[in-house]
């Protein structure tokens, strides 16, 4: 991709917020969601052709259509050579009354090259879906049927699945995959918040190495939830939330370097004008974090802007 040289006289609504810090050092740039995105906004150096903001063009892929025998399809993610994502409604003939009959159960599906047909992932309990792979590597999640799903990792055929959930959480599942790293999510019921354990629905940001004993929760302290929703070779990004004492749920971006202990909280350098935040993609070549950054408030409507986090040199 052709390199520009950084412009920070942009008609679109750019505002810019730094702070020094000694772990380390982003400016955030703010853009209107109405902004282009055919290329003629320069951030960081590169044209801007979507969001999540990347250096990297997307793969082209042939017309998917939905496989035989099932009612409709999603794909969720893509890597060389492979896309993923799931098919449902499956069609039944001859049910207990007769003639043909739709059922609801979502397997997950990979789609290879060279013809790209579809492969069914779909191995135990009674549902699945593929979210994110990685060469001829597959993770998402398989469920019960009643909300209780397992973080789970395919080799491109069902009985390769390597199921990787761990107590103490009651369901787990997968959304990406980088080499030997998988970023996904853990529910519990019982949380402790600044030391005091409240019997609460919440969600941690959890990654793993390829096996059950890898697993390693990254959830900061002093937050309700979290979710690790994309990462690098030695970072994940993602976000935390609290819920406030009127309801509002208030997000924080965060960026971590493998452990919980690592946790860097990158709202502090949003405008005080947005009280949430939100990290959803790091840039490996550039090391620009996007996401979003609102102003929430109590009976208003919510206004968002795209963000991107700037490491400053």
């Amino acid at each position: 991709m052709h390199r520009k040289p950084f412009s920070l006289t942009l008609a679109v609504g750019i505002l810019f917020a730094s702070a020094a810090f000694a772990q380390a050092q982003y400016s955030v740039v703010l853009i209107d969601p109405q902004s282009p995105r055919d290329g003629s906004l320069i951030v960081a150096g590169f044209p801007v052709t979507g969001i999540p903001f990347s250096t990297a063009q997307a793969p082209s892929f042939p017309s998917l259509s939905v496989p035989p025998g099932w009612k409709s399809m999603g794909v969720l993610g893509y890597c060389n050579g492979a896309e993923v994502g799931y098919v449902s409604g499956q069609l039944q003939v001859g049910g207990a009354s007769g003639g043909a009959q739709f059922s609801v159960p979502t397997h997950a599906i990979v789609w290879q090259a060279p013809l790209y047909l579809p492969g069914d992932l779909q191995n135990s309990m009674v549902e699945s879906v593929a979210t994110g792979c990685d060469g001829n590597v597959q993770v998402g999640s398989a469920g019960n049927g009643s909300g209780v799903s397992h973080a789970v990792m395919w080799f491109s055929s069902p009985k390769t699945q390597v199921d990787l959930h761990s107590g103490p959480y009651q369901s787990t599942g997968l959304n990406s995959i980088n080499g030997n790293t998988q970023a996904g999510f853990g529910t519990l019921n019982r949380v402790i918040i600044n030391g005091v354990e409240v019997n609460t629905f919440a969600t941690h940001a959890l990654i793993w190495h390829g096996t059950v004993k890898s697993l390693t929760d990254l959830h900061p302290a002093g937050f309700l939830d979290s979710v690790a929703t994309q990462f690098g070779p030695s970072k994940e990004v993602g976000y935390a939330d609290n819920i406030t004492q009127d309801g509002l749920r208030i997000e924080n971006a965060f960026v971590w370097s493998g452990t919980a202990a690592s946790a860097f909280n990158l709202h502090q350098f949003v405008p005080p004008a947005y009280n949430s935040s939100q990290a959803y993609f790091l840039d490996v070549a550039t090391g620009v974090i996007s996401g979003t950054v609102s102003a929430v408030a109590s009976g208003q409507e919510t206004k968002t802007m795209i963000a991107l986090w700037v490491p400053v040199q």
